[in-house]
């Protein structure tokens, strides 16, 4: 059975709305290292096209994306930290 090459477009039609596996850190406001380890836990899904001169393409669909940004555990920001240290430090209850 002989199996048909895509192009680039092809492929990326076939997968639906796209994006660049490099800008979904900046999309998401999060590190990059970050987007690496999700990738890695699987949990973030990242499909690979490698074309005919040896380029790699890394593309992660939005609806996945949406469904990671849903699923993204909540982070402490520095700002929350302190707030919570003060309020701490005060005799407060931090929530």
């Amino acid at each position: 059975m002989a199996t048909r090459k895509l192009t680039l477009k092809q492929w990326c039609a076939a997968l639906g709305a796209v994006v660049p596996l490099d800008l979904v850190p900046m999309l998401l406001g999060v590190s990059a290292g970050e987007i690496g380890r999700s990738v890695r836990r699987g949990a973030l899904r990242v499909f690979t096209f490698r074309a005919d001169n040896g380029r790699v393409f890394r593309m992660v669909r939005r609806v996945d994306l949406d469904r990671y940004r849903r699923r993204a555990p909540g982070r402490i920001t520095s700002a929350d930290f302190a707030r919570a240290f003060n309020q701490l430090s005060a005799g407060a209850s931090p929530n």
